[in-house]
């Protein structure tokens, strides 16, 4: 009995690292495409339990934006541009913010659970 409980026990390390969070993990990705960096701009999508809310901001400097929230998982917030990917994460009901320097021509944003 105790060998069989350690080798369940095993198995389920072995799968969840091999699986990892991303075995069930859900991306919705966003793009500026349509938006230029002119002027200041802002964009939203949710769904049943997430929001994200993404965009370009000229107030004091250029930048670039993706706030999301997810009220019951954890959660990562992404934007992509020129300089680089950056991200925040943050745990249910708290909010993952990106707030980076303005660069290139076309800029990604995401939420990630």
């Amino acid at each position: 009995m105790k060998k069989k409980i350690i080798s369940l026990l095993t198995t389920s390390i072995i799968l969840t690292m091999v699986l990892g969070s991303s075995a069930l993990a859900v991306t919705h990705p966003y793009s500026s495409k349509d938006h230029s960096f002119s002027s200041s701009w802002q964009a939203a999508d949710s769904g049943t339990d997430w929001v994200i809310e993404y965009g370009f901001d000229k107030f004091l400097i250029d930048e670039d934006y993706a706030h999301t929230l997810h009220n019951s998982l954890h959660h990562t917030a992404t934007v992509t541009n020129a300089n680089g990917s950056y991200s925040d994460d943050a745990g249910a009901g708290n909010w993952a913010k990106v707030d980076i320097t303005h660069s290139g021509a076309t800029v990604s944003y995401s939420i990630q659970y």
